[in-house]
C-alpha cells in the first residue's frame, strides 16, 4: 500500500509542509511558517465531514490546492493535506514506485490512450488535446492503476520515481 493508498479524497492540501502542526483533544492547528500565525485545521467537536466542518470554522487554515484523485495529487505535488475524513498527510516523504514511457497511441477528445494501458487518461480540459508534436507519456504504477505523470517529446528509459 502507497502513501496514497488510504487518502480518502478530496484531499484539501498545501504545497509545502507547514511549519508547526499542533493537536489538542479537539481541534488541528497549523502554523504555515515561523512568521505566520496560527490557524485552525480542524475542530471535531463539529458534525459532519471535513468539509462541512471546513467552511464552519473561523479562522481557519486556506488550503492552496484541492485534489479529487491520486492522479491530481501526482500532477500539483502537494506536500501536505487533510482528506474528507480529517486524517492528516504528510506527503513529503518519498516512495519509489514502478513507472515507464509509453507512445501514444490515440488522442479522442480530453481522453489519451497509450500503449500498453488498456483505459485511456482522462485530462480535465474543455479543450480538444492536440499532441502532434508530443509522442510519449510518462505513465507511473501505483496501487495497481497506471497514472500519467508526464508528457514527453523523447523517449527515455526509467524503471522507477521518487513521489
Amino acid at each position: 500500500m502507497s502513501k496514497f493508498a488510504s487518502i480518502k479524497y478530496p484531499l484539501f492540501a498545501l504545497k509545502k509542509k507547514p511549519y508547526k502542526i499542533s493537536y489538542d483533544e479537539n481541534k488541528i492547528y497549523v502554523q504555515r511558517s515561523k512568521d505566520t500565525h496560527i490557524e485552525t485545521a480542524d475542530d471535531r467537536r463539529m458534525t459532519g465531514d471535513y468539509f462541512s466542518r471546513l467552511v464552519r470554522l473561523k479562522k481557519r487554515l486556506y488550503f492552496d490546492l484541492t485534489c479529487v484523485d491520486t492522479q491530481d495529487v501526482i500532477l500539483s505535488k502537494p506536500k501536505w493535506g487533510v482528506d474528507t475524513r480529517g486524517g492528516i498527510f504528510d506527503l513529503t516523504k518519498k516512495e519509489r514506485f514502478v513507472c515507464k514511457v509509453s507512445r501514444i497511441i490515440k488522442v479522442m477528445g480530453n481522453k489519451i490512450y497509450v500503449s500498453g494501458v488498456s483505459y485511456p487518461f482522462k485530462i480535465k480540459t474543455h479543450e480538444k488535446l492536440k499532441l502532434d508534436d508530443i509522442m510519449w507519456a510518462h505513465i507511473v504504477y501505483i496501487d495497481n492503476v497506471w497514472y500519467l505523470n508526464q508528457f514527453l517529446q523523447d523517449w527515455r528509459d526509467q524503471e522507477r520515481l521518487a513521489l
